[in-house]
């Protein structure tokens, strides 16, 4: 039977390249009978050939592949996979020349093959082309996506790119095929440009926060992306000031060309200074008056930042004395089946050596590393300046202040276990206390359950209860006072315990 094979072909050059320079191509055609009907899920035999300048004398490669079409007559093929006849595939050098692919079928899938005809491969898969040109495999696709982890640099316009990517000419960015918004980076011979057009502006941005916008009237704003529409440069911050060039008086008397209105603080007699050409070109100083801003007077319940590492803290007013509302955090974590030690660098614990936990939660310290290896009571230890460590005395004071039913100084306080009605209940925070023990927070102390270290290296009862060191020893050398607060009970234990080495929460007191 005479058969006329009818061939709607597409060559798929880039959309379907394999993993890694791959040595092929894809081929999708349908195949029809003499009379045009689709030859439907038959088994068919191709023979593929590319020949160079679609000479027949040039065959650079053959092969053979016996695809089985679909109920439409389409089938599918990667040249270069099939069972090769001559040639090979991977030494077809696609950047030297014009080739041709050859198709010849046998719609019986045997070797009888009939020349159906040839067309020219107008474009060659970028990844052979490389790995042609001397490529190394480094740049594969994953869908729309093209990726390269070259160890060298990649150039565009020069062959000796002396960066990751090194363009010469201009980089251009826009986000219309008319090009009428774009960016553009551009260096010439003599001068670099960065330049914009179309509509909006050009800002520069960190993390979301806008750090400078240029407007297209050449307004700048820095700190923001708006300008006043008659400033020509407007600084927008609420927490930071304008500094002009500090200089001595005789360098700005050596200033070249000065212009009239420039402006620079001298830092010799510490005045702003501005030049006047309409007064005979002189450098005129600006005089101040005598009103001040004074900074507003810190005031317990302000929070305030400790310089030694800039952590802030809350606090709170009760009664005459003002606490910190939260527990101390500073120094350097260790784990905790170490001892701090008396080294000039505060040491920390955080519950099961998790830095998160003292994020939460505050330090943990042994009461020597609390009081800095002294002993004396009242002590500032390791809090901030102008605030210590709070007496036993004082935390009955404090305890006295918010328990309803004892008031300081009642000899309640000076028991040991758990005293006072309600204390506890009044300073614990009102979340965090596991068993359905939330306090009030009724004073704004917030007593979180940060549990404790044990003075052999192990931390308990994160969520359930809370330990704070005292400055005072008690009953001589060896151990210290300290309080405790429990998920169970809502009053407030005082106990003195030898047990220096374990670690306990700080809450500093102000002097």
């Amino acid at each position: 039977m005479k058969v006329l094979t009818v061939f709607c072909a597409i060559i798929t050059i880039s959309a379907t390249l394999f993993a890694q320079a791959p040595q092929a191509f894809n081929y999708q055609a349908i195949a029809r009978d003499a009379s045009g009907n689709a030859m439907a899920e038959k088994t068919i035999a191709l023979q593929i050939s590319i020949l160079l300048d679609n000479d027949p004398a040039q065959v650079i490669y053959v092969e053979i592949q016996v695809p089985l079409t679909d109920q439409m007559g389409l089938f599918n093929i990667a040249v270069g996979y099939g069972d090769v006849q001559s040639g090979e595939f991977q030494d077809i050098d696609w950047g030297n020349g014009t080739y041709f692919l050859q198709v010849e079928i046998d719609p019986e899938g045997g070797t009888n093959f009939q020349y159906l005809g040839s067309m020219q491969l107008l474009s060659v898969p970028f990844a052979l082309y490389a790995d042609a040109s001397g490529g190394d495999a480094d740049w594969s696709l994953s869908g729309d996506n093209m990726s390269s982890a070259p160890t060298g640099n990649v150039g565009i316009g020069t062959e000796t790119p002396q960066a990751k990517l090194s363009v010469i000419g201009g980089i251009k960015s826009s986000n219309n095929e008319a090009g009428t918004d774009y960016l553009e980076l551009k260096h010439g011979a003599n001068n670099a440009s960065l330049k914009w057009g179309g509509t909006g502006d050009l800002d520069f941005r960190y993390e979301g926060n806008t750090l400078m916008s240029i407007f297209q009237d050449g307004r700048i704003g820095l700190g923001a992306d708006y300008a006043a529409s008659s400033a020509i440069l407007q600084l927008n911050s609420s927490t930071r000031g304008f500094r002009p060039p500090k200089m001595s008086a005789s360098k700005i008397a050596a200033i070249e060309d000065p212009k009239n209105g420039l402006m620079v603080f001298n830092n010799t007699d510490e005045h702003l200074y501005v030049f006047r050409e309409n007064e005979g070109g002189v450098w005129q100083r600006l005089k101040y008056d005598d009103e001040q801003i004074e900074p507003e007077p810190w005031e317990c319940g302000d929070a305030i930042i400790d310089q030694r590492d800039q952590t802030s803290y809350s606090t709170v007013q009760i009664s005459e004395q003002c606490w910190m509302a939260e527990n101390l955090n500073i120094g350097d974590k260790i784990d905790g089946i170490n001892d701090q030690t008396d080294n000039q660098t505060i040491e920390k614990y955080c519950f099961d050596d998790n830095e998160v936990n003292c994020d939460t939660y505050g330090g943990l310290y042994q009461w020597d590393e609390a009081m800095k290896y002294t002993v004396v009571e009242g002590s500032q230890g390791i809090c901030p300046e102008n605030w210590h460590i709070p007496t036993d005395e004082e935390w009955k004071m404090l305890e006295g202040e918010v328990d309803s039913q004892w008031g300081y100084p009642d000899p309640e306080w000076d028991n040991t276990g758990i005293r006072g009605l309600d204390v506890g209940l009044n300073l614990k925070s009102t979340f965090g206390w596991d068993g359905n023990g939330n306090g009030t927070d009724s004073y704004g102390f917030r007593a979180l359950p940060g549990g404790w270290h044990n003075h052999y290296g192990t931390f308990e009862n994160l969520g359930y209860y809370c330990r704070w060191w005292t400055s005072s020893e008690g009953f001589g050398t060896g151990g210290a006072w300290s309080r405790s607060q429990g998920y169970d009970w809502d009053g407030s234990s005082r106990y003195w315990t030898d047990f220096v080495k374990s670690g306990r929460s700080i809450r500093c007191l102000k002097d």
